[in-house]
């Protein structure tokens, strides 16, 4: 088995990856940012994101703007509320695309710190034995 992720889109290359794998069983999961959709027309950010969840890609929240401020240095429980209300905001953003709430989350940088874990317990598996994802460096 290779699982197959990409973070930070949809971007301009996401709709040719997923041309790949339409009419296959291949399955891939993006970690999608709300900044993406800056970069492409929105209709193009939406309809990558309707396509892939069409297609059974796992759709998961990389972050909403990809900003490096959940790191050690900053890890309070300020900083934890501030990321908490991001998912919670991003995911009714995704599910009103898509129609599903995103179950996974891969912090940006893989900085997994207290305050980020604390924030995210809602979107990390407690059942069976998956394991949170730590990411790439990105």
């Amino acid at each position: 088995v290779v699982a197959f992720t990409f973070d930070d889109g949809p971007d301009y290359w996401t709709r040719f990856i997923l041309d790949v794998i339409d009419g296959t069983e291949d399955k891939l999961t993006f970690f999608v940012t709300y900044q993406a959709k800056s970069w492409l027309d929105g209709t193009i950010y939406e309809d990558s994101l309707r396509r892939a969840h069409s297609l059974g890609c796992e759709i998961g929240i990389h972050s909403k703007n990809h900003a490096y401020v959940y790191t050690a240095s900053t890890g309070t429980d300020a900083s934890a509320e501030v990321l908490q209300t991001e998912l919670y905001d991003f995911a009714e953003i995704i599910a009103g695309i898509t129609g599903e709430k995103p179950k996974i989350f891969r912090p940006v940088g893989g900085s997994f710190i207290t305050a980020t874990l604390r924030s995210s317990g809602a979107w990390i598996p407690r059942t069976g034995s998956s394991a949170p994802n730590t990411g790439t460096k990105d």
